[in-house]
């Protein structure tokens, strides 16, 4: 798991975030699942979605405090210019999961 990764998880200081983090980087990288993971944070809960790179869908509302996701294909471990936009428009951190 990547520096920034582990700093987002220590700021944001919530166990459920942290054991989803963990769970969907098992599924990307040791378990070798071909699509992506979403942990849409919230204020209060944490959900998963799952699709694959333009097809993952949910519906944006303001309980949502960050975004958490896989690029679980080599040669995509930067965040995509979807993600930049997502944190812009939305006021909120996005962060990629990758395995390097």
């Amino acid at each position: 798991m990547n520096f920034i990764l582990l700093a987002a998880l220590v700021l944001l200081g919530r166990p459920d975030v942290t054991k989803s983090v963990i769970q969907i980087h098992a599924d990307a990288f040791e378990h070798r699942l071909t699509f992506e993971e979403v942990l849409l944070v919230r204020k209060d809960s944490v959900d998963f979605v799952a699709g694959s790179g333009d097809n993952v869908q949910f519906k944006w509302d303001d309980s949502i405090i960050a975004v958490i996701h896989t690029h679980p294909d080599k040669g995509c471990e930067r965040p995509s210019w979807q993600d930049v936009s997502t944190a812009v428009s939305h006021h909120v951190p996005v962060y990629v999961v990758s395995e390097f």
